[in-house]
């Protein structure tokens, strides 16, 4: 077996993994919401009777916890973007900064997510799916901006052609 020590992978390797790093990350939330959803059908909810009169309270302290996710992780990716930018570094230490700045971003828009989930499983509430939906649509569109990479980094042109 080979130690990962010994491998070079290429940039355009690196832009490979990120997509399926982003690409699993998103399809578990879906995942765990369906599973979720299928299981909330088949048993009754644990507190469904108990936070029936707090739907609205909760709703919206889940889309209040997806949209500060959502503003943080944005704010938190265009300061990391603009330290790629100025890295005097080269291509392989801007991708490094653009993968932290972009598993930051995903994993503070999980979270949100994740507990929107847990919040239907907990109370039967479909409604709450929804506050999931809003960071799945910030991590989708974060995973599509991928292919904008060089432009995000402003990389000049033959590190844009590394990348494909």
């Amino acid at each position: 077996m080979k130690s990962s020590a010994g491998l070079n992978s290429t940039p355009r390797d690196k832009v490979r993994a990120l997509r399926i790093v982003s690409i699993s990350m998103i399809a578990g939330v879906a995942l765990f919401s369906t599973v979720i959803f299928f299981v909330n059908r088949s048993a009754l909810p644990p507190l469904a009777a108990d936070a029936a009169s707090y739907r609205m309270e909760i709703l919206a302290v889940l889309l209040a916890a997806g949209l500060l996710a959502v503003f943080f992780s944005r704010k938190r990716w265009g300061k990391k973007m603009q330290q790629a930018r100025d890295s005097a570094g080269g291509l392989d230490e801007k991708l490094d900064i653009y993968r932290m700045a972009l598993m930051n971003y995903m994993s503070l828009t999980e979270v949100p997510a994740f507990f929107a989930v847990i919040a239907f499983f907990l109370t039967g509430q479909a409604v709450f799916l929804l506050a999931a939906l809003i960071p799945l649509i910030f991590m989708g569109a974060k995973l599509i901006a991928i292919k904008k990479l060089p432009e995000e980094l402003q990389l000049s042109w033959q590190e844009g052609e590394l990348l494909k």
